[in-house]
């Protein structure tokens, strides 16, 4: 099968067509219920609704005497959110949040076991019979001694009275949030107004004075935690300090006051000298090249330009005069006077004297030359060898660099713990609740409850109702009635040929079908439903499977209701057909805006096609469709065949509801073979069109065609 399925899980059994035609103590089925009906069931009725309203408010008194009278105490308590400057209190716990969720999760707390035990025990409400019926008849007076708010707890005459007492307490407790703030409403109701405003304020300050001991709790725990870490941290830092200098010891290790090695040191300095000794050794070469070259020129009297050397500068004075004065004699003696002879003399001695100083000097910076040499070399052996044994204490620094770093790094964390600690010791005295009790509770001056004028009020209204409906229950029931002569003056009501079956509005527009999955509360939706119900719920008999829907002309909204009603039983899950009767013209089809159908009912019946391929899913609420858009000129013979009613067999059998939207009784040929495949008829009227007269001859019609019973559905 195609589409075999049962009816949805808690659908409610359906009825079949013959069924629904019979009538209940001369009623016809399916006749509405209006407020004629109402009017006269409470007049025959009054007796019995005067009895049970009577009734009602008679217990009501009774049940409001037997209440007992109760006070209400309410203590407002606020959430904070100023923060201690003298300490930063949320470094050990963080401060209250002040958001729904938070606000939520203290009314949690405000109405936890642990805080109404604690005012249990402070209170000793174990004794009190209010909160436990167990205890003695006169009740001892309420402990106010504080022996502690979280010690001191009273020891339960028997096990679990203390937890009976909790469970009473909670009972009598409610917290709630006041608006957009962050304060709670904290009310408790109790037999006497001072034991409500007394319980109301214990369980404010319990919840106060319990935040106080979390933070006190938590302060503590992080102390002693910080003194362990700190104790471990200092053992650290002392083995990291002794593992640094042992390795100084162990591998001859002098550092300087800045961190660095004497080696180091001692290299730098060597460079430096070194770099000294190069450039004092360049100036003497230069110097020395360029005497030893002015000689070897014969220049040595220029020596002065490259040495400044006082002797020299002497002896060139000198010998600058002698030359003058040769000059003078010779031009007043002449070359063989002895003056001349013995001025040249002095001549002669004064450039040995140069030359010799020049011999003196050239000597003296060549031994210069070496020596700054010898220097170099010096410093070079001295700069290789301490370079060498910087390479090696470097390799051996890489150890101790690491050493030093873990030393570094462990005292720094000691040094952070030991703050923290010292922080947290001193927050220890100062510790300050997120919320406090802005508004104590009052002893209330009237009681809260209940309100007996109040409740007897609604009472009288109430039973009033319960009255009509126990009449409504014996009028649905024929349960006799108090007088004989109440039922004779009521007339029986006439027979009606075609019973109106249910009401649906707004079934002539467009878009009625639509309403179905757009507007689920419009009128037609709502009187489709009813359709739907009465449909498949009838008062006894099966349901019926086949429903096939005609008119007196195609103008009725007969349409919509099928496309509606299959529509709305689709979306409650039901496996639906909705077959196109009306072979000439497809409305069903046009409606939905098919313009191509690949496989149509003539198909299916043929052998063309299988069943399955033949179906149109409506791509709104998933019901199936059967149609043809070709236009057929022997539609009788079409539905009078033994394959339409095997093919209507069929879809019976697999299908929960099989719509059929007939022709009009305009076209009695094609109607009377689809009614008859059918369980029930749906007869579709506008009584704007047509009236009561057209719609009774309509019911003859159908008699006459020996079509299943027929309800009327007025669309408006």
């Amino acid at each position: 099968m195609f589409l075999r399925g049962t009816t949805p899980a808690g659908a409610i059994p359906a009825e079949s067509g013959p069924a629904a035609a019979g009538a209940q103590d001369g009623v016809p089925a399916g006749t509405s219920f209006g407020v004629r009906d109402l009017v006269r069931v409470m007049r025959e009725r009054q007796r019995l609704i005067v009895v049970v309203a009577l009734s009602v408010l008679a217990l009501t008194l009774l049940v409001l005497a037997v209440l007992p009278t109760v006070y209400s105490a309410s203590a407002v308590v606020m959430l904070d959110q100023r923060k201690n400057n003298v300490a930063d209190l949320s470094a050990v716990l963080s401060e209250l949040p002040t958001d729904t969720a938070s606000l939520q999760n203290q009314i949690q707390i405000l109405t936890s076991r642990d805080l109404a035990g604690t005012v249990v025990d402070r209170l000793d409400l174990i004794h009190d019979p209010e909160f436990n019926p167990a205890a003695k008849a006169a009740p001892h007076a309420p402990s106010l001694n504080p022996l502690s708010w979280f010690g001191g707890h009273a020891a339960p005459d028997a096990p679990g009275q203390r937890e009976a007492a909790i469970d009473a307490l909670l009972h009598h407790l409610s917290v709630d949030a006041i608006g957009l703030s962050t304060s709670m409403d904290v009310r408790v109701t109790a037999s006497s107004a001072e034991k409500a405003a007394r319980v109301a304020n214990a369980v404010a300050d319990a919840y106060v004075a319990g935040q106080v001991r979390m933070k006190s709790a938590a302060a503590d725990k992080a102390t002693a935690w910080l003194t362990r870490r700190v104790a471990q941290l200092s053992d650290q830092v002392q083995a990291a300090d002794a593992a640094v200098e042992n390795y100084k010891v162990a591998h001859s290790l002098n550092l300087a006051a800045d961190g660095t090695s004497l080696t180091d040191q001692q290299l730098a300095t060597i460079s430096t000298q070194l770099v000294q000794a190069q450039a004092d050794l360049a100036a003497k070469e230069a110097s020395y090249n360029r005497i030893k070259a002015l000689v070897a020129s014969g220049h040595a009297a220029d020596v002065s330009q490259v040495v400044a050397s006082p002797l020299i500068v002497q002896l060139r004075t000198q010998e600058a005069d002698l030359t003058r004065t040769i000059a003078e004699y010779a031009t007043r003696y002449g070359p063989l006077h002895p003056k001349m002879v013995a001025a040249k003399s002095q001549r002669s001695d004064l450039e040995n004297k140069l030359n010799m100083e020049v011999e003196r000097i050239e000597g003296s910076l060549e031994s210069d030359v070496e020596e700054a040499r010898a220097q170099i070399a010096s410093l070079n052996d001295s700069f290789r060898r301490t370079e060498r044994e910087a390479a090696t204490q470097n390799l051996t620094m890489v150890k101790l660099k690491a050493l030093q770093a873990d030393a570094a790094s462990t005292r720094s964390m000691y040094e952070s713990f030991v703050t923290r600690l010292r922080q947290t010791q001193d927050q220890e005295a100062i510790q300050m609740p997120d919320a406090r009790v802005i508004s104590p509770a009052p002893v209330p001056a009237a009681p809260s409850g209940p309100h007996r004028v109040l409740i007897f009020a609604a009472a009288v209204p109430v039973s009033l109702l319960l009255g009509l409906l126990a009449a409504l229950l014996a009028e649905r029931y024929r349960l006799p009635l108090a007088t004989a002569a109440t039922q004779k003056r009521e007339p029986k009501a006439a027979p009606v040929r075609v019973p109106v079956f249910a009401r649906v509005k707004d079934a002539a527009s467009v878009r009625a079908a639509d309403a179905a999955i757009d507007w689920p509360g419009s009128a037609f939706v709502q009187g489709m439903a009813d359709l739907m119900q009465t449909l498949v719920a009838p008062p006894r008999g099966a349901r019926p499977r086949v429903v096939a829907l005609t008119a007196l002309n195609a103008e009725e909204g007969k349409t919509a209701v099928a496309l509606g009603l299959a529509r709305i039983a689709a979306r409650s899950g039901w496996k639906v057909v909705l077959v196109d009767g009306d072979l000439s013209r497809a409305p069903v089809a046009h409606t939905l805006g098919c313009r191509r159908i690949v496989y149509g009912i003539l198909d299916a019946m043929r052998g063309s096609a299988p069943l399955s391929h033949c179906f149109v899913k409506d791509p709104r609420s998933g019901a199936l469709l059967l149609s043809n858009l070709a236009p057929v000129a022997n539609a009788d013979a079409v539905w009078t065949s033994q394959v339409a009613r095997r093919l209507f067999a069929h879809l019976r059998d697999s299908a929960d509801l099989v719509l059929v939207d007939a022709t009009p009784l305009t076209q009695p040929g094609q109607a009377q073979a689809l009614l008859r495949q059918a369980d029930a008829v749906l007869l579709v009227a506008d009584p704007r069109r047509t009236p009561e007269a057209a719609v009774d001859a309509a019911g003859r019609t159908l008699a006459a065609m020996q079509a299943p019973p027929a309800r009327v559905v007025l669309v408006e």
